[in-house]
């Protein structure tokens, strides 16, 4: 897998079967300066749940297996596509 440099309140998300993986790295970038939390932790200092975010998410694509992207900060959900190659080209955008 190459590797994919996003800023910290990007979360990517894979759905695979009937269930959902956070693809979290390691922090590199931290515009907000967000001390590095857990991730439910994250979501409950911006006011957000897990549950809210997988709802949006789930809109995106009917819930079929895919990665999908949340700008948790912007509250904005993305469709990334399927392989790497399009989630780089999501995060271009």
């Amino acid at each position: 897998m190459d590797t994919i440099v996003y800023p910290g309140y990007i979360c990517l998300v894979l759905r695979l079967k009937n269930r959902w993986h956070n693809l979290c790295g390691e922090t590199f970038y931290n515009p907000y300066n967000f001390p590095i939390y857990k991730l439910e932790d994250l979501f409950l200092f911006l006011g957000l749940t897990m549950k809210e975010v997988a709802n949006e998410l789930r809109k995106i694509n009917n819930a079929a297996p895919v990665i999908t992207s949340a700008d948790i900060v912007e509250r904005k959900y993305y469709y990334c596509g399927t392989e790497w190659d399009d989630v780089k080209r999501t995060l271009r955008e």
